[in-house]
């Protein structure tokens, strides 16, 4: 019997720590909207990218809005997000 490891990656899997976005030098801009807020996470105000996210309900923290759009977002700019990633890995047996 052979072991298969599968790693995916979803809207839980990428989360961005409240307290580790305050002591840092990003910039969280929230936008209030009829329906709920948006937050959108930028490495500096003059840059140009940023990443919409949404607050985890559960946990002191913000998840991707979009995985694919702002998971390739990340992925392209990986060196100017990577010191707030959080990437809580779930295993199920």
């Amino acid at each position: 019997m052979s072991l298969i490891i599968v790693i995916t990656f979803g809207t839980s899997d990428v989360q961005f720590e409240r307290t580790a976005i305050a002591s840092s030098d990003f910039i969280l801009e929230t936008k209030k909207e009829e329906r709920f807020d948006s937050n959108f996470l930028k490495p500096d105000p003059e840059s140009p990218v940023s990443i919409s996210l949404k607050r985890n309900r559960e946990l002191n923290s913000y998840l991707l809005v979009s995985p694919r759009k702002d998971g390739k977002t990340l992925l392209d700019n990986f060196d100017a997000f990577a010191s707030i990633i959080s990437l809580p890995l779930i295993l199920l047996w």
